[in-house]
């Protein structure tokens, strides 16, 4: 399963909308879903399902974060698009940046 993200994501201070470029490229035969952690564990996204070849280019953070650098942890799992049964899973580690 190939997996697609900025590797930093960017926030202007007070809003929670940043540009991540998440992207299940065509050449995966599976859904996946993206979930972002903060290295402390906390979940600050979750993506619904995104289907091959189709991307998320801004996200919304449930977390008002004050301005800093955040290491992230971005997790990947594919589904199988008929059965739902996941597959698998992937992590890359990005970096979420607050003006």
């Amino acid at each position: 399963m190939n997996v697609s993200i900025a590797n930093s994501i960017v926030f202007d201070h007070g809003s929670n909308v940043g540009v991540a470029h998440i992207e299940n490229i065509e050449a995966n035969h599976v859904d996946q879903k993206v979930e972002i952690f903060l290295d402390n564990g906390s979940s600050i996204y979750k993506s619904g399902a995104i289907a091959p070849g189709y991307c998320i280019n801004t996200i919304n953070i449930n977390d008002n974060l004050n301005s800093g650098v955040y290491p992230a942890t971005a997790v990947f799992t594919g589904y199988d698009k008929q059965s739902h049964k996941q597959l698998g899973q992937v992590a890359a580690q990005i970096s979420l940046y607050v003006k």
